[in-house]
Formats: C-alpha cells, structure tokens, sequence
C-alpha cells in the first residue's frame, strides 16, 4: 500500500471527526512516514509498519473521545453543575461507542458493563428524586396541619422534624450521587484508556 491509498483510507475512517482534527491527524502520519523514509525505510515498510488505516483510525477516534471526557470532565469537577455533568455521561457513552467500533468485543467489556452501571446511578437519581419529593409534600403538609388542623405542639413538631428528616436526607442523597457519578466517569476513562492500550498492544 502506497503512501496515498494509507492516507485516504486513514482520512475516510475519521470522517466524522471535525475537518480541523482530521487534518492534524493526516499531517501528523504524513510527517512520521516521509521521516521514516528520509532515515532510509521505504514507504511501504513504513506504511506497513502502522497496520490496518481502519483500524488505526478507529483507535485514534477514541482516543480523542477519551480525552475530551478527561479535558471536560478535569474543566467541571470544581462545580457542582447539573449541565457540567450530563456532557460529562454524553461525552463517556460517545467514548464507549468508539471502543465498541474499536474490536467487537467491547460490545461485552465495555458497552454491557458501562449500560449497567448506568441503569444503577439512574436507579439511584431516581430514589433521590423520589425523596426530595416527598420532602417538599412534606412541608406543605406541615403548614397545612398548622394552619387548618387544631392539634397539639408535639403533633406539629414531629410533623415538622419528620420533614426536615426528609429534607436533609434527599440533599445528601443527591449530593452522594453527584459524588459518585464523578467517580463513575473518572473510572470509566481509566479503563476506556487501559482498553485502548491493550487493544494496541501496550498493555
């Protein structure tokens, strides 16, 4: 394989990176391999040399993906925001797709554990949701009883102690899972980049 027939093969792979990265990425093979050559290699050792351009391209655009999870998620982890994490879980699953398309079997490795520990923190959002509601019912309900329920001092406060109970332990519920949602997506790009090495050959 010529040097132009790598190139093209390589640039078809990437075609759904930006233009700008697909041209960095083409220019970057194209100075390693006219190096290569100058020291006295000929292109097709060279080319052959750098494998299957599928392949290489499929490994290059997760290696990106991952980046941009490890780049968004290092620029967010000191705010606490909403926003901030859900690009985060956007730009992992993206990553996970890039692994999947990497060797099939991610499709077992990466793409079955990272659903299920999704489903879980989903489970997990959910429960806390659950539990802030029933803190905000539970006010209301206190000012209600106070208002149009005659009833004595030690109702009230129960009432009132029961729902700060609520509401305290849906904040630290949610503030666990926001916590651990960090975690997921910092181990996630651990393993995503052990995968892609080993995958490689490197690891």
């Amino acid at each position: 394989m010529t040097k132009y027939d790598f190139l093209k093969k390589l640039e078809n792979e990437l075609r759904s990176l930006p233009s700008n990265e697909i041209q960095d990425i083409i220019r970057d093979q194209n100075e390693y391999i006219v190096e290569a050559v100058n020291s006295g290699r000929s292109e097709a050792e060279v080319v052959s040399s750098l494998g299957d351009p599928a392949q290489l391209g499929r490994t290059l655009m997760a290696e990106l993906k991952i980046n941009a999870v490890n780049d968004m998620s290092a620029s967010s982890s000191s705010k606490l925001n909403k926003k901030s994490l859900s690009g985060d879980f956007k730009k992992v699953f993206q990553a996970s797709l890039a692994l999947v398309a990497l060797t099939p079997f991610n499709i077992i490795f990466v793409l079955g554990p990272f659903l299920g520990a999704i489903g879980c923190l989903v489970a997990s959002w959910a429960v806390s949701a659950a539990i802030g509601v029933c803190g905000i019912v539970g006010f209301f309900w206190f000012f209600a009883k106070l208002i149009f329920v005659s009833a004595g001092i030690a109702s009230h406060l129960s009432v009132f102690f029961f729902t700060v109970f609520i509401i305290g332990t849906g904040i630290l519920s949610i503030l666990f899972n926001y916590k651990l949602s960090e975690y997921f997506i910092k181990l996630a790009i651990s393993y995503f980049r052990w995968n892609v090495n080993f995958v490689k050959g490197r690891a």
